[in-house]
This record gives structure tokens, sequence and C-alpha cells, in this order.
């Protein structure tokens, strides 16, 4: 069965992205591995809010995510879909979360954004978050987290120190 997986950076006091929903400040991070490569090897299926699509879309170059099937999780048209991806566009995430634990090309990545990462993790449909708290202040931004409905568990599997004072957290759900 498929894991679905959260993989993603957090400033020290909890935002993904900056009051403007830039991450401008993660360049001072830019070059340190803190183990994309064997993560990414993993992921067959990346899953992404509208709001994540159009931030990645937006960079010159070309699609971070090739070879991987893409799910775009969207009520609007999409004028440049990526290679190899199709839209989803239901109002509750339980029933692709079902169709996702069937996948069978690999471990699926929920990319970015608070909104889609609580509609899984709500939806049981988080397996793990790995989190990289870098020791980066805000102040203000996007919260990794909207606020819930109550208190909520998670358990950590692994966690360590990394280069340039960042650390890495596992959680399961």
């Amino acid at each position: 069965m498929a894991q679905i997986r959260g993989y993603i950076a957090v400033s020290l006091d909890g935002f993904i992205a900056d009051a403007d929903h830039g991450v401008g400040w993660l360049d001072d991070f830019d070059g340190t591995d803190f183990g994309y490569e064997p993560f990414i090897a993993d992921i067959g299926c990346v899953v992404m809010g509208r709001k994540s699509f159009d931030f990645v879309d937006s960079y010159d170059g070309d699609w971070p995510y090739p070879g991987k099937d893409v799910i775009l999780v969207t009520h609007r048209d999409v004028a440049n879909p990526p290679p190899q991806s199709r839209i989803w566009s239901g109002d509750d995430v339980r029933p692709l979360i079902e169709e996702l634990r069937q996948y069978e090309g690999g471990d699926i990545w929920v990319v970015g954004g608070s909104d889609l990462m609580h509609q899984f993790r709500r939806g049981g449909g988080l397996d793990t978050l790995e989190i990289f708290t870098m020791p980066v202040l805000l102040g203000r931004g996007v919260p990794l987290w909207l606020p819930g409905p109550g208190k909520e568990m998670a358990t950590l599997v692994e966690s360590a120190a990394m280069d340039l004072g960042v650390v890495r957290s596992v959680y399961r759900f």
C-alpha cells in the first residue's frame, strides 16, 4: 500500500511561507543536502493544491517533478497542466485518499500548502510528515497548520540535527 507523505520546511515560529507567500527566506539553505534525492526517488505521485501549483509554475525552468504522476486539487481550470497530470475537484478529499491508497507507482507526496495538508490530515490521509525546522523566525506568514477542532497527537519516529542548524523531524499520524 502506498504511503501518503509530507515533506516540508517550516520556520522556527511555524510558517511555511512569509507574509507575501514567498519562500525566499529559504535561499540561505540552497545547496545543502537535506535528503531530498532519496525522498523523491520513493515518490510516484505528487498531489498539490492550486496555490502550490501556481507558485511552482511561476518559476522559470523545467517542471520540478519529471516522471511523476501529478494530481492537481482545484476547482478552477488549469491552462498549462504539467505532464502526467490530472485534475481532482471534489469537495472532500477522503475519496481521493481512498484512491491514492491503491496507487502502485510509489509513495504519494502531498506538496506544500497548509490548506491541502490540513485536509489530508483531517481526512486520515497523511501517514508521515517530514518537517525541516529552519532556524529562522519570520514573525508572520503562512502557518503550517490551519486551526483544527482540538488536540491531535502525532508520534515522533525520528529526529536529527542537520547542517546550518536545521532540525529534521519525522512524525507518524
